[in-house]
């Protein structure tokens, strides 16, 4: 059984590079209660006020206050109500068979005949645990109901519901939301019932390094030093598909890491199981950069000439910054916010990779990790969630890139709200409190981006840095085909002039429309092409793979592929539109 830790000295266990010392014996709970210092601080005060109280005899008066509780799915909430409900067994002398709990949601649409069926409920609850003994602890989702908090109905309803709750513990939980805007509904709640307010934020970047370590090192593994930056890359690129479940996330990853290491390692090697390795995560990202210098992946790039000029200038004048501030002159240094102007394709993920990979390199950004988000990411339905939203990317971004595609996304409301007017203030106020240790890149179509900037004067004037992304010409992406497979596959000479004599058949419409994905473009064909040449090797039976004319062929005569030499224009030689 896990020992009941003095949390003063358990959460004091915080050194100079923010690592949380975990004793190895603590249950999960108390790990993930570790990590949050809110709800450390909650759980002193609350076993402090039930001592307090039971040395006047008073322990029941715990009752008549409602707990106000933001937080967010996967950080800490089952943990947190597990920790409640044990402080509530210890303070009140209660086994865990006489504590009933239950979870309910009051509605968003102000239907008061519900509320008033949530009324006799409670009251049903309470008057069956007073005449039982028991205690009932009820968690209420309040998402839906809280913009209606400051209205004279809901105010009565709620008053009537808390006098009836007399042996009910309450819980009122929301999102994580902007302090601010969650103490207005601490106050408007504070007109019917005593509140008490626990926001519990999500926990930063470095201590979920912190505590995927921990996960792994409880298995026996030990983890190398040099792992950790890999680890926050990783974590980073896990938070860029918008399905990010905080300690569940964090939970999976670990296993992922433990059993492909377990797959990989022979037999007769099971020594190696003890230590992880950067070679191990290394097989987890999709994009690593760490063995390559980050100018020769610039200069590598296809094209783009006038862009590696125009990055090329502001690395020189950031470095030649930093060398005059070294020397005692101090002059501001420019910004590092960036506008990506062009059509999909065109290399501006990349580019903000590399360029994350170079600012590391030249030390004008302590980590140079790169977090990707969409525009509409940002788009919550809730006053308070929005600005919460906009400054934890931030937050997880200092010391790096965030880079936000389809930027103008952050501008497109919802029905019924309009949170987007959080959206641009919150983030041009990070921008500009921490231009010297975040670089944020916009980036989207040219028009649109024009439209969007023109929606807060204070955003355009600290996005100095425009690089503007042109389509690929015919001869460069016939090239980026040819490099997509060097190396990897053996080609017939006629499966490349047949590829080149489709690309120059697509109308120029086509071509130099929004629409056209250029190189993802030509990715999606060439991943097409090699896996109609490995169905054909399994039916044939043949042992090398050569990509053939006939491959190329059986791709592009694919509907999708045809549609692109729909569009007006000459028509193709050698092929027919369908």
């Amino acid at each position: 059984m896990a020992t009941d830790y003095d949390w003063d000295e358990f959460f004091a266990g915080v050194d100079a590079q923010n690592e949380q010392k975990i004793p190895m014996n603590a249950s999960h709970m108390e790990r993930i209660v570790s990590f949050s210092p809110e709800m450390v601080t909650y759980r002193k005060e609350f076993r402090g006020i039930m001592k307090r109280l039971g040395f006047i005899g008073a322990k029941g008066t715990i009752l008549s206050n409602t707990l106000l509780l933001s937080i967010d799915d996967g950080w800490g909430y089952n943990e947190f109500f597990e920790m409640l409900i044990k402080e509530l067994k210890q303070g009140l002398d209660l086994s865990f068979a006489d504590i009933e709990i239950k979870e309910e949601s009051f509605p968003g649409n102000n239907n008061y005949a519900v509320w008033e069926n949530q009324i006799d409920r409670v009251k049903n609850l309470s008057a069956k645990a007073g005449k039982s003994g028991k205690f009932a602890v009820v968690v209420y989702d309040f998402a839906e109901a809280v913009e209606h908090l400051g209205e004279k109905e809901t105010k009565k309803f709620l008053s009537a519901y808390r006098r009836e709750a007399k042996e009910v513990f309450l819980i009122f939980r929301l999102p994580y939301m902007e302090r601010s805007v969650l103490e207005q509904y601490e106050r408007a709640l504070s007109d019917v019932m005593s509140v008490h307010l626990l926001c519990v934020p999500p926990i930063s970047i470095e201590n979920m390094v912190v505590y995927l370590k921990d996960r792994i090192q409880r298995t026996g593994m030990k983890v190398k030093a040099n792992c950790e930056d890999l680890l926050e890359q990783w974590i980073c690129q896990e938070k860029s598909d918008g399905t990010f479940l905080g300690y569940e996330t964090l939970d999976k990853m670990a296993s992922e890491l433990i059993y492909d290491k377990a797959l990989n390692i022979k037999d007769g090697q099971e020594a190696q199981m003890k230590s992880l390795l950067p070679s191990d995560i290394h097989k987890q990202l999709e994009h690593v950069m760490e063995q390559e210098d980050a100018y020769e992946l610039l200069n590598e790039l296809i094209g783009m000439a006038e862009l590696k000029v125009r990055i090329s200038e502001l690395i020189a004048q950031l470095k030649f910054q930093k060398k005059l501030h070294d020397m005692g002159k101090e002059i501001d240094p420019p910004s590092l916010h960036m506008m990506f102007l062009g059509n999909p394709g065109t290399g501006k993920t990349t580019v903000a990779r590399i360029i994350g990979k170079i600012f590391k390199q030249e030390g004008l950004l302590r980590k140079g990790h790169f977090i990707e988000m969409r525009g509409s990411d940002f788009v919550l339905t809730k006053i308070g969630e929005t600005v919460a939203k906009v400054r934890s990317a931030c937050q997880d971004a200092y010391g790096s890139i965030l880079f936000i595609d389809e930027a103008y996304g952050m501008s497109i409301g919802y029905s019924g709200g309009n949170t987007v007017d959080e959206i641009l203030p919150t983030m041009v106020s990070e921008m500009e409190d921490h231009r010297d240790d975040l670089c944020v890149i916009f980036a989207g179509y040219e028009d649109e981006m024009g439209e969007f900037l023109a929606q807060n004067s204070g955003l355009k004037s600290r996005i100095p840095n425009v690089l503007k992304f042109p389509n690929y010409s015919r001869d460069e992406l016939i090239e980026i085909f040819h490099l997509m497979g060097k190396g990897k596959f053996q080609y017939e000479e006629a499966l490349k002039e047949t590829f080149r004599e489709y690309i120059y058949s697509i109308p120029e419409e086509a071509f130099d429309s929004k629409e056209f994905s250029n190189a993802r473009f030509i990715r999606n064909i060439f991943e097409r092409l090699w896996g109609k040449a490995a169905y054909r090797m399994s039916q044939s039976g043949e042992t090398e793979l050569v990509l053939k004319k006939s491959d190329m062929l059986a791709v592009i005569e694919e509907r999708d592929y045809q549609e692109m030499l729909k569009k007006k224009g000459k028509k193709a030689i050698g092929f027919t539109t369908v």
